[in-house]
């Protein structure tokens, strides 16, 4: 709750906070003001996370910050998923380890069921443990609740869970994907989640909330991506090319259009940051990735 009376504090979303509660502004003026909010620092969205600490990274300095320590060491690796909850509060959740199985005489690797919220400063409270275990999979704060989609090292899973903050005691599990998938990024557009491809997927889906409903649409490749909301469009950044969702007046399902790129990465696929049309990203090993489609398609690189 604190982290939320904060985040009222925070001048770009106090005028959003106006704006739904006067209802004195026009759509126009909403997309003007949601256009000014993408060009101010959006304080430290952007952060990279440990079992024992965490850095966040400054958009002014174009650089990440010095590590702070958690104070009580988590479980969580390259195969955990966090998020943004506001601009002091994060959800990591799952992870994926090695166990050695007795019977087959072999190791097999399993979702962890893991979940915390990370202060900033370092505080830890974890919440209650996942009904399954997910490791890679997609990670979404939306509506005051927690929402995990997939898992998995390469098949994918279908398995979805939901866990609303500072209400529920357990996580309640969601109607299963249509298709299984891992290793990509919910994002919120157009007032419902859309799920974009995965490894060994092509497919979008989208939730609204109640159910999932699989979209006519087919990405050109398969495997990890990175995806994002940019004004009208919803984009999606895959190994090898760059697709572009666009909203088509009085008609549900959007258009689809796609082109190569040669940057030839697979991108890490935590949540992603758009700032100044410049879309931001972090892989584990602390490399931040920089993505432009303005700036004619290049990527950059801030290591650490």
């Amino acid at each position: 709750m604190q982290g939320i009376m904060e985040r009222r504090k925070d001048p770009r979303v106090h005028l959003l906070w106006v704006r739904q509660c006067s209802g004195l502004f026009s759509p126009l003026s909403l997309n003007i003001l949601r256009e000014i909010c993408t060009w101010f620092p959006p304080s430290y969205r952007l952060a990279l996370i440990y079992a024992s600490s965490l850095r966040l990274f400054d958009f002014s300095a174009q650089q990440m910050g010095a590590a702070v320590q958690l104070e009580v060491p988590i479980q969580a690796n390259e195969q955990s998923r966090w998020a943004a909850v506001d601009d002091v509060w994060w959800v990591l959740c799952g992870g994926m380890g090695e166990v050695y199985v007795v019977i087959v005489g072999g190791v097999d690797v399993i979702g962890w069921r893991t979940a915390y919220l990370l202060h900033k400063n370092g505080q830890v409270r974890a919440l209650p443990d996942l009904n399954f275990g997910h490791g890679n999979c997609g990670l979404s704060v939306w509506r005051g609740a927690i929402h995990i989609f997939g898992s998995g090292d390469k098949a994918g899973s279908q398995v979805c869970e939901r866990f609303t903050l500072f209400s529920a005691e357990k996580w309640q599990l969601l109607p299963s994907l249509r298709t299984a998938r891992c290793a990509f990024t919910p994002t919120i557009w157009r007032h419902v989640i859309y799920l974009c491809g995965g490894t060994q997927s092509c497919s979008i889906e989208i939730f609204d909330g109640r159910s999932m409903r699989l979209l006519p649409l087919r990405l050109p490749e398969p495997g990890s991506v990175v995806s994002w909301a940019q004004g009208d469009c919803l984009q999606v950044l895959s190994r090898n090319y760059i697709s572009t969702l666009v909203a088509q007046s009085g008609v549900s399902v959007p258009a689809l259009y796609t082109k190569a790129h040669d940057s030839c990465q697979n991108y890490p696929y935590q949540s992603p940051v758009l700032y100044r049309d410049i879309v931001y990203c972090v892989s584990y090993a602390g490399t931040v990735y920089k993505y432009s489609p303005v700036q004619g398609d290049k990527v950059g690189y801030i290591t650490r």
